[in-house]
């Protein structure tokens, strides 16, 4: 029993003081226990806990992920179910939703090794004093395992991929080797052209796949930078004396491996076409080059020069040559495009194709 004390005044301080605080205390308690009853029955487990850290309410859910019965730990401290780090991490979750923040933190039990999602929030009086925390813990134990072995799965498949990419890449660079070789015994001067026009479009599928090999994403290829890539390389090779001006105007076109590769033998071939036959020696020019995507997903290719022209003669459809008839079979039958031809004050190629998304 406590006994009243009385100051000089004879007014009685202790006792009233101690019988208040208690008072309070209780009232607290009681409207905490109030919002325990509230989550009695939901799946997740559902806790209460005073200010001081002393378990209030667990619902029956605390026992299949904790190993305990809740009466264990009423009036407790929710220390003992943890350890090392995650004893910090309860513990910071709890200060912090006591400052009056709504906190997420991963915890797990250290009786039964169930990995909770646990989420809190402070609870308030009508005075707007905080009274306590209320939280919920999910088990993710096994959507953890799941996100482990699908990111162990994607992994794999990366270098996988990382890894076909680059023995496709090294294989084509062989190829162009090969081909430069082949051309180097001959002197017959159509022979070297057309091992030269061959090893230019093994040399444009071996830049996709470069591209490929140095990107961190596997689904799409960046084909403003394929272009200039390109189109420079072929700069080099038909233009030497650099009377031509290449302009190239593309953004934020990407497309999946299995559209770009055909689109950049398409471009090899207008390009080439275009520094062959669009200028005569040394006549300035300038070629446009332009890939924009529409709102509906339509890929608008354009190769532009301002140079002598096609013939009149010569159309996409009865095209003889090797390059227009590869460039008429790959837009029709592997981009499911069309094509376009326009004669003014020089040649303007317009492709048009909708690009898709691919599963990696």
């Amino acid at each position: 029993s406590i006994s009243p004390v009385k100051d000089d005044k004879g007014v009685i301080t202790n006792f009233i003081s101690i019988k208040e605080d208690i008072s309070e205390r209780r009232q607290k308690e009681e409207k905490l226990q109030i919002y325990g009853i509230l989550f009695d029955n939901i799946s997740d487990l559902a806790y209460i806990c005073d200010t001081e850290g002393k378990i209030l309410f667990l619902n029956k859910v605390f026992e299949k992920l904790s190993g305990h019965k809740p009466e264990e730990f009423i009036g407790k401290s929710f220390a003992p179910l943890f350890d090392g780090d995650d004893l910090k991490k309860a513990m910071n979750l709890y200060a912090r939703t006591l400052q009056g923040e709504s906190r997420q933190e991963e915890v797990c039990f250290n009786d039964t090794g169930v990995l909770c999602e646990y989420k809190s929030l402070p609870l308030w009086d009508e005075e707007g004093e905080i009274i306590g925390v209320l939280g919920t813990a999910r088990d993710v134990t096994e959507r953890k395992k799941i996100d482990e072995q699908i990111k162990a799965s994607l992994n794999e498949k990366e270098v996988l991929l990382n890894e076909v990419h680059h023995r496709v890449k090294n294989n084509l660079q062989i190829i162009s080797s090969l081909l430069d070789m082949s051309s180097m015994k001959t002197e017959n001067q159509e022979a070297i052209a057309l091992f030269e026009e061959s090893r230019n479009r093994v040399n444009s599928m071996a830049l996709i796949h470069s591209q490929l090999y140095e990107s961190e994403r596997f689904d799409r290829i960046d084909m403003e930078k394929h272009i200039h890539g390109l189109s420079g390389n072929l700069l080099n090779i038909y233009s030497k004396e650099q009377t031509i001006t290449l302009d190239i105007k593309s953004a934020n076109v990407y497309l999946p491996v299995t559209q770009a590769v055909p689109c950049a033998l398409v471009l090899n071939e207008l390009i080439s076409n275009s520094l062959k036959y669009a200028y005569r020696k040394e006549q300035k020019g300038l070629i446009s080059i332009s890939m924009q995507q529409s709102n509906d997903g339509t890929i608008i290719t354009k190769v532009k020069d301002n140079g002598v022209g096609i013939p009149e003669e010569i159309d996409i459809e009865g095209a003889k040559s090797l390059g227009l008839r590869l460039v008429r079979n790959i837009v029709y039958k592997q981009l499911n495009g069309k094509i376009e031809i326009i004669r003014n004050k020089g040649t303007e190629f317009i492709i048009e194709f909708k690009s898709f998304k691919e599963d990696v």
